[in-house]
């Protein structure tokens, strides 16, 4: 019953607040276009700043505290909120 709830209810939360509470940005911070002409990841990699490992995009984003890329695992690890974008104005 709970796994039903959870599928049923999700997108009907999105779509009664019209996405206001789930889209924090629209952008990943970065100048780097995430795909290329054909849909491919872009051919850019960077190290992640937590980890070192290299990251193509779209996976990165900006670390505004420390003018680098931190990758998608470090970013969903990150407890304390350090390398969040912040919200965009009018978001959330």
């Amino acid at each position: 019953m709970a796994a039903l709830m959870a599928f049923a209810v999700t997108p009907l939360m999105a779509v009664a607040t019209r996405g206001r509470c789930y889209l924090r940005r629209t952008g990943d911070g970065s100048d780097e276009p995430p795909f290329d002409a054909d849909g491919n990841p872009g051919a850019v990699r960077s190290p992640c700043h937590v980890c070192g490992q290299e990251c193509e995009r779209p996976g990165p984003a900006a670390c505004p505290a420390h003018g680098a890329v931190v990758c998608s695992p470090c970013l969903s690890a990150d407890r304390s909120g350090t390398y969040l974008l912040p919200a965009e104005p009018g978001a959330g």
